[in-house]
This record gives structure tokens, sequence and C-alpha cells, in this order.
């Protein structure tokens, strides 16, 4: 990764006569940027997403994992009274997860209940198709133990009069080839189910079965690092649970676990070693839960990055100037090409935005535009649905200075924006203003317009003027 910038945060915008300050949970900081990245990279982005989100998702996995260890007792009195609450208790994690990833990338902050109204109307599409794709996975492993021993088999049938050496040696070749193969293809299995939900939470018209299909469309390609990724991460997890295995045995102590080893224990010494077993598994689960789907969605946003540009089209997205509803009288949005006034070009230089004139670049009245770029839409020549879910309070969002925001005093607001069609025609093209110059990125040198604050792609901020640090991704 590059140096960390020095970014400052902002004030988040608030709702009309809404008394809501910087110090609530909708204040700004630099959004994360969108761009490929690797496998090291994405656990280090998740550990800064973990830690800006920490005491919301602490507290959703200390609620997960106690509602995972009250079905587990329940599991012990009720058949499969313990599997069910499992069930309904992934894709609830999942969600809250995808609302932080999803106001990571628009640099907001999230309030616990915030949480809940995002995963709410995803919850049920969520459970129903973890509980397939589960389904499937199994049927799969089933076909893959099935497939190896109609191998094992034929192999016998074919060596069974060789030498008891050579026989014992193809089954210990043909047992690390089959042990290999199956760590990869279950490896591919349970990351393509655990990417499932994901892709529910995030894409609106993925509540359905087409997720499954959409999941694997994404993982096509990239079995090498899906492979590496989850290899790291149930290294770290055999770390994590060794390290509190290791401080539950010294609180339960050293003699009563050898006690409970040599079949010596009373009852004391083996319900404090079920409890203090408990605990750690508690606190790893506790710990863990976050940091596991955290890079699960990481890594959705990093495959639609190299597969589909996700990073281009959402840049597009955030920068495209919102235009409101024709007032009644007025002109339609397209009567701008043929009254006469000069138009808005957004092709030379589409940072620019339109909250100020002087700042919009001015193309001749003739200027072949697609009349898109001027429809009703909030987002203007490109396909929305698909890019990132909605939050629930997205129309709310904090988005940098230099991006239309409905309540910030030094932008127009969308009621006072003017039509097209009310933007007088400059004597020239050429406004020599500081709006046109261009300023280069301090940290990875990118050209972008002076009225950007931040660059588009790597994030740092363009003109800082406070010393207030600021998330670094």
């Amino acid at each position: 990764m590059q140096a960390d910038p020095q970014e400052t945060s902002h004030q988040g915008s608030a709702p009309a006569g809404s008394t809501q300050t910087s110090e609530t949970a909708f204040s700004a900081f630099a959004p994360l940027p969108l761009r490929p990245r690797g496998v090291l990279e994405i656990l280090d982005i998740a550990i800064k997403v973990y830690k800006q989100y920490f005491w919301v998702l602490l507290s959703w996995s200390v609620l997960v994992v106690s509602a995972s260890l009250l079905a587990t007792v329940i599991g012990m009195v009720i058949p499969f009274g313990g599997s069910l609450p499992s069930i309904l208790l992934k894709p609830l994690i999942t969600g809250v997860v995808a609302c932080c990833i999803a106001a990571a990338v628009r640099g907001q902050r999230v309030e616990f209940k915030q949480c809940w109204q995002f995963t709410k109307p995803r919850f049920w599409p969520m459970v129903g198709l973890s509980v397939l794709a589960l389904i499937v996975t199994m049927f799969a492993l089933m076909g893959f133990f099935a497939i190896c021993g109609l191998i094992f088999g034929l192999g016998f049938l074919i060596f069974r009069s060789a030498a008891d050496g050579l026989q014992l040696t193809l089954i210990i070749i043909a047992g690390f080839i089959g042990l290999a193969v199956g760590t990869v293809i279950a490896t591919v299995l349970f990351t393509w189910q655990g990417l499932v939900p994901v892709v529910v939470s995030m894409e609106q018209d993925k509540m359905n079965t087409a997720a499954l299909s959409r999941a694997y469309e994404l993982l096509r390609g990239q079995w090498v690092r899906v492979c590496t990724l989850m290899t790291l991460l149930g290294l770290g997890m055999l770390a994590l649970s060794a390290i509190f295995m290791a401080v539950g045995a010294l609180l339960i102590g050293l003699p009563q676990i050898e006690a409970l080893l040599n079949g010596q224990a009373v009852n004391t010494t083996v319900w404090e070693t079920i409890v203090g077993i408990g605990l750690s598994y508690s606190v790893i689960w506790i710990i863990w839960n976050p940091m596991l789907y955290i890079i699960m969605n990481l890594l959705y946003l990093d495959m639609r990055v190299l597969k589909e540009a996700l990073d281009l089209e959402w840049a597009a997205h955030v920068t495209a100037p919102k235009w409101d509803t024709p007032a009644p009288g007025a002109p339609p949005p397209d009567a701008a090409y043929n009254s006469g006034f000069a138009t808005p070009s957004y092709s030379s230089n589409p940072l620019s935005t339109y909250s100020n004139v002087n700042s919009v670049e001015v193309a001749p009245v003739n200027m072949a535009i697609p009349s898109k770029i001027f429809s009703e839409t909030a987002t203007p020549d490109i396909a929305t649905p698909n890019i990132l879910a909605p939050l629930p309070n997205d129309d709310i969002a904090t988005i940098p200075t230099g991006f239309i925001s409905p309540t910030t005093e030094t932008q127009l607001t969308a009621d006072a924006m003017p039509h097209p069609a009310d933007v007088p025609l400059p004597e020239t093209q050429d406004i020599p203003t500081a709006q046109n110059e261009a300023i280069t990125c301090p940290q990875c040198g990118t050209v972008a317009p002076a009225a950007q604050d931040f660059c588009l792609h790597c994030g740092a901020r363009l003109h800082p003027t406070n010393s207030t640090p600021a998330p670094r991704w």
C-alpha cells in the first residue's frame, strides 16, 4: 500500500429540519477507495475497517454469539434446537458487516439500529439462499467423495496383484492427491457458499436464486487468490484459537486438565473445564466473526473491481450531477439543446460539479450530447441498481466537499439548482477561474480538477485544511 495521506474529517449533512451535528453518527470521513487489491492488502484493509466500526461490529457479534450459545444449550435438550437458530444468525452478521462496508465506501458512520434497518429487508432472502447454497455444497462434496471412492475401487482392482510395497506407495500418493484436491474443492465451495449472502446484501436485484450463479461468476477465474486468502484466514483462526485456548488452560489450571485427561477428575473439575472451554470459544468467535465477514465483503468488492471496473462505475456514480424534476411550466430537460442556451459538457472533465456555474465547461449548442445525461434520474448515463446497496439513511449520506450535497451551505441545494436552459452563455468558453485548474495528488500523482477534494484513485485529500486525522485506508 502507499503511504497514508493526511486527511481531514468533514461534518455530515443532515435532512431538512434536523438538528443533527457533527458529533452524531453521520459525521463523515474519507471514503474507502475502490481499487484492485492484493491478498495481503485485503487483510490490511479488513483490520482498518474493523477498527473504524469496532463498537458496532463488536456489539452485534456479542449478540449473535450469545444467541448461538443459547441455541447450543437448547439443542442439548431439544433435537435440532441448536442448528435452526444458527441458520438464522449467520445471515444476520453478514448483513451487519455489509452495512458497515457500504458505509465505509461512502465515508459514513453507522449506528447499531441502522445495521438492522439495512439487514431487515434482506434477512429472509439471505436465510433461504444460504440454506440452498449449503444443500448444493453438501451434494457437491458427496459427489466428490463418491468419485474418490470409485477411483480407489478401480485402483484396488487394477493393482491388487502388485507387490505390497507398491500398493502401499500408491495408496499414500493417492491419499495425498485426494487430500489436496479435496481441500481446494472444499475451500472453493464454502467460499462460494459464504459469498452468496454477501451478494444478496450488496445487490438489490439479486435477492433470489440469481445470487447463486452471481457468486459463481465472481469467483470464476479467481481460484488461486481465493484459496490463498482462505488459507491465510485458516492459519489466523488457528493462531487465535491457540492463544485463547492457552489462556483458558492457564485459567482452569494444568493439574485439573491432566486429571480430566487421566479420568481422575471430579464433577467440579469437569464443569470448570467445560465452562472454560466455552468461554474461550465464545471470545474467539466474538472477535473473529466480524473479521471473517469483512474479508468476504472486501473479496466481493475486489472481484467486482477486477471483473466489472466497479471502481470507475462508482466514481461516475458519486460524481454525476443530480437533476430535479422540472418545475411546472419550465421546458423539459432535453429542450436545452434547442433553446439557444449552452449546455454543460461532461466529456472532457467528468469530475467537475454543477454546484458552481463558473466551474462547468461550456460546449457549443450544436454539440451532440446524449439526452440521457439530463434525465430525471439521480445518476445520469449509468445503470445504478447493481452498483452498491443503499444505506437506510442514504438520502443524508455525507459526500466529500466538491460533490453535490443538498444541505451544504457552500453548495447549491436541490431546489436552487438551475435548469440547464437557465444557464446563460458566457462570452468565452475559457473561464479563467481556479476551478478549471488541475491539481496533482500528493500520494499517487493522479491529476484531478482543483474543485475536487479527494483523489478517486487512492482516497487522499487534495486540499488539507485541518490537522485532524481521518481514518486511514
